[in-house]
């Protein structure tokens, strides 16, 4: 390949990026305006929804800290924590970045008032994880999340091996962090043992 074809073929490459990056734009510009009317209506939910699917769209760091604040009016605490901790690996801004901290303390203090952040891993990894009685809420392990003050039922289970369920005491404020080592899973057999002598002793292990 020439010099010429080399430099067009780069010339080539970078008008694609823009054209992606300018239709991105767009996206983006139409989002942050649907964002805002949702807003208007009363609907954060969905208009935080929408800002976090316009920085999808195009990377400006500022919507995830709007969306953050708007979830964080709603109590969406763990929601809005997560989204600042997101803002804070992708922010270059000095200014933001204060903000962003001083969000965090706020949404931090509000969690810590009624619940405490878990993390629970498996031994082996990407075992299943369920949390609560009815075990509706099931992930892959390592898991991350926050549960109220109170006992909270775990049960952690992977394929050949034994389940196990934790009873875990959650105090608010406090960070737990929860380990399960499951065991290869033994089948459970019955053994009858008769003798024509009465009452013989009968030992199985030793035991």
């Amino acid at each position: 390949m020439d010099v010429r074809t080399t430099i067009a073929c780069l010339l080539a490459t970078l008008l694609c990026q823009s054209a992606l990056a300018e239709r991105g734009y767009d996206r983006f510009r139409k989002l942050r305006v649907q964002a805002d009317l949702y807003e208007s209506l009363g609907r954060l939910q969905r208009s935080a929804e929408t800002l976090i699917e316009a920085f999808e769209a195009f990377p400006d760091e500022a919507v995830l800290l709007e969306a953050a604040s708007r979830l964080e009016r709603l109590e969406k605490y763990q929601q809005s924590l997560l989204l600042l901790e997101r803002y804070f690996t992708v922010s270059r801004s000095p200014a933001g970045r204060v903000t962003a901290r001083e969000s965090l303390k706020r949404v931090q203090s509000a969690i810590n008032k009624t619940s405490a952040e878990v993390r629970i891993t498996s031994d082996p990894k990407h075992a299943e994880i369920c949390i609560g009685d009815d075990h509706e809420r099931c992930e892959p392990s390592p898991v991350r999340t926050w549960l109220t003050a109170g006992e909270h039922t775990i049960r952690v289970q992977h394929p050949g091996l034994s389940t196990r369920t934790y009873v875990a005491k959650i105090e608010a404020g406090k960070h737990q962090s929860i380990r399960v080592r499951l065991q290869p899973h033994v089948p459970a057999g019955r053994l009858e043992v008769f003798s024509d002598v009465a009452d013989a002793a009968v030992q199985v292990d030793g035991k």
